[in-house]
């Protein structure tokens, strides 16, 4: 009789550890899925703001050169004038574009980084 006791505590640590461990690595995996989901879900939001903002950037600047464009005085311009101006523009309007995103040279979108001076 002592021996068969004995044997059922064993079986009954047993069958308790495995079961621990078991939920445990239940535990463990979803709240792991529930992080990677949620990165994702994060990442993607930031895609879609960057997106926008730099859609936004652009159109703006479309938008004042078609309207800059409507002036007789543009439109007789020479191209060195109007080249100049061009690049003014563009580097009024770069530390926005940099407080929105960062690009590798081939053009990807590798960090998303606000800029200090943009944040708001």
């Amino acid at each position: 009789m002592k021996l068969s006791a004995n044997w059922k505590i064993f079986a009954f640590f047993l069958i308790l550890g495995a079961v621990i461990v078991f939920a445990s690595y239940s535990i463990l995996k979803d709240a792991e899925r529930t992080a990677v989901v949620q990165f994702v879900d994060r990442q993607q939001l930031i895609e879609k703001q960057t997106l926008e903002g730099v859609e936004t950037v652009l159109k703006s600047i479309f938008g004042d050169a078609r309207y800059l464009a409507s002036f007789p005085d543009v439109v007789n311009m020479d191209k060195q004038t109007m080249r100049q101006h061009f690049w003014a523009v563009y580097k009024s309007r770069s530390d926005i574009l940099a407080s929105i995103t960062r690009m590798d040279s081939l053009g990807r979108i590798v960090v998303t980084v606000p800029y200090e001076d943009y944040e708001g």
